[in-house]
């Protein structure tokens, strides 16, 4: 997945599951989560002067990544 805003990478955005793993998006806006338990989660994305967004997501073992 991406972290993005109107098509522009979101670099440096911190991206991870509520009260579970998280990272920083690249230069790209690109990152990837480990250690994530399968199943129904809430995702956010915060960046400074940014409001924070969450997202409900589906969390499936040995899917292909998310774009």
């Amino acid at each position: 997945m991406t972290a993005s805003l109107g098509g522009r990478p979101l670099s440096g955005a911190v991206v991870g599951i509520v009260n579970g793993p998280q990272t920083r998006a690249n230069e790209r806006g690109e990152w990837t989560l480990t250690d994530v338990p399968p199943g129904t989660r809430m995702l956010e994305v915060r960046a400074i002067s940014y409001y924070p967004v969450r997202r409900v997501v589906d969390v499936v073992s040995d899917a292909p990544p998310v774009r």
